[in-house]
């Protein structure tokens, strides 16, 4: 099945690509079904647009371009959350806040993507995290960010995570405007289908595979031509291929210009690997 990937977004813009979902998922139901395929596909990209997506932040960049709305105002910084001073915002989305902080115990730099509880709703966030935090234990693959705890308490649902240095594909891809070297691009892509199938090989699948989920970070010994490397991180919106379909954290989930033609037009218990 022919669709929009991350490598396609070295060369396509976000309309392009958005685009191409459509006519990938048009053409996935052959000619004779190609009217009625295509009215599907408008409906459901009307209803996705009228609703948020139930996405996530990334653990660097916020992560709010995926449907417009008003950006949220930042949350005031905590000097402390635990054993670990708050040193800087990495991040906000409707999810949780992402902070770069340093762990007194164990002298270390970390990422915490912290939910706070005090309504119903961010108990359902909660829930999310607690999934995340569940999948990415069962992870290990030098292209994937690793979890290392979890810290929770009355008030708040920390996920503690390696800190990368470095910025998003997506702000390199916008610091480097125009297609990038082939080269670059085929070794970006094989690192992350490598840790891609990892998941699968877990049973997970992510389900928001995207240039501001892929953090780059530099190397300090190059193995390749690639002066970073790719590492992807955010499994906010992961489906456990394991266990049964669950309709409260299964609904029309991802980012609508990354978005396989399945999890667009087909129910939750077809996201698979293929998605």
């Amino acid at each position: 099945m022919a669709c929009p990937s991350i490598a396609a977004s070295f060369v396509m813009n976000k309309p392009d690509l958005l685009n191409a979902l459509a006519v990938a998922a048009i053409d996935s139901f052959g000619k004779r079904n190609r009217k009625r395929s295509r009215q599907k596909v408008e409906e459901q990209l009307e209803k996705a647009a009228e609703q948020p997506s139930a996405n996530d932040v990334g653990s660097r960049r916020d992560a709010s371009h995926r449907i417009p709305g008003p950006r949220q105002p930042s949350p005031p910084l905590p000097c402390r959350i635990g054993r670990f001073r708050v040193e800087s915002i990495a991040g906000q989305g409707g999810f949780a806040t992402v902070y770069c902080a340093f762990d007194e115990v164990l002298c270390r730099n970390v990422a915490l993507k912290v939910v706070k509880r005090k309504t119903i709703a961010d108990l359902e966030k909660v829930s999310f995290q607690i999934r995340e935090a569940q999948a990415v234990a069962r992870l290990s693959h030098p292209n994937i960010v690793p979890l290392y705890e979890v810290v929770e308490d009355a008030d708040q649902f920390c996920l503690v995570s390696e800190y990368c240095e470095g910025v998003t594909l997506a702000d390199w891809l916008e610091e480097h405007p125009g297609p990038c070297a082939p080269q670059v691009a085929v070794e970006i892509v094989q690192q992350l289908a490598a840790a891609i199938a990892h998941a699968h090989s877990r049973g997970l699948v992510h389900r928001d595979v995207k240039p501001e989920n892929i953090l780059l970070v530099p190397v300090e010994r190059r193995v390749s031509s690639l002066e970073l490397v790719p590492r992807l991180t955010d499994f906010g919106l992961v489906r456990d291929l394991r266990t049964p379909v669950d309709e409260k954290h299964d609904g029309l989930l991802g980012t609508l210009d990354y978005m396989a033609p399945e999890q667009i037009m087909l129910g939750p218990e077809n996201h698979g690997a293929a998605a």
